[in-house]
């Protein structure tokens, strides 16, 4: 019991190290997409590459800075409630943003939050999957 507590008391790091991680990740994309729209003259295909890559990048590493940190902080961590916080965080998150698309309408850059939400939450999921010390999610 004191294990899950504690648990659950590393997952509020994901707060802050999933944020930080977001507004780095969003820098670095900027950063990429200009390198790879403005210097290598590389189009991509896609018309919208400029919103899309930053919010990807920005929950990639949101979700790995997140889960890197709550592995260090405490490693014998229980896998299923270390994901409760972060999932109820990330849920109504997303239902802030669904009811903001509501009024507003759909559009690359009004969904792009809702998908930075989930790949977040994916990448926190894969990252502590990896690190997790049972042979079941090692793999």
């Amino acid at each position: 019991m004191k294990n899950k507590i504690y648990t659950i008391i590393t997952s509020l790091f994901f707060l802050v190290c999933s944020a930080v991680g977001q507004y780095l990740g969003v820098v670095s994309g900027e950063l990429l997409s200009w390198i790879y729209g403005d210097i290598m003259h590389l189009n991509m295909g896609f018309m919208w590459f400029d919103s899309v890559l930053p919010g990807v990048v920005s929950g990639l590493m949101g979700g790995w800075l997140s889960a890197l940190v709550c592995s260090k902080i405490y490693s014998s961590y229980h896998f299923g409630f270390i994901l409760i916080i972060p999932t109820l965080v990330m849920i109504i998150s997303s239902l802030g943003f669904l009811l903001y698309l509501d009024s507003v309408g759909v559009s690359f850059e009004t969904v792009m939050p809702i998908v930075t939400n989930i790949v977040t939450l994916y990448a926190f999921f894969m990252f502590l999957r990896g690190t997790y010390p049972s042979r079941r999610f090692a793999e």
